[in-house]
């Protein structure tokens, strides 16, 4: 495993360009962290078509980045001008609190539960 999250890797070509040529010749590495490393749309179709020479990687990380998981494991990117990508904000701020806005609070369950036997 390899978590390289939350590190700014992005906006430097020749080191994504490099990352993306070794990663169809890794043998080793089962699983990737690269979540919110700042990659741009053209960076994260680069590593996009390292991914699909790589038959080894299992757990594929890539939130925070353009681009997603599909069900496949295959990093999927997105035109730009489509409504999935006009949605996103990129890059998204660290400061957001990233999931924390579905938490509202404790509250008292009001609800029945009837229970068949």
């Amino acid at each position: 495993m390899l978590d390289l999250s939350w590190n700014y890797l992005g906006g430097n070509k020749s080191y994504t360009r490099c990352m993306a040529e070794s990663l169809p010749k890794l043998q080793v590495l089962i699983h990737l962290d690269l979540s919110f490393c700042s990659f741009s749309e053209e960076e994260s179709r680069l590593l996009a078509e390292g991914f699909r020479g790589n038959q080894i990687i299992y757990g594929l990380h890539f939130e925070g980045n353009f681009g997603y998981v599909n069900h496949r494991g295959f990093v999927v990117v997105e035109d730009t001008d489509s409504d999935v990508t006009t949605k996103l904000k990129y890059p998204l701020p660290v400061s957001t609190n990233y999931g924390m806005k579905r938490i509202h609070g404790c509250e008292r369950n009001t609800q029945r539960y009837y229970f068949r036997s």
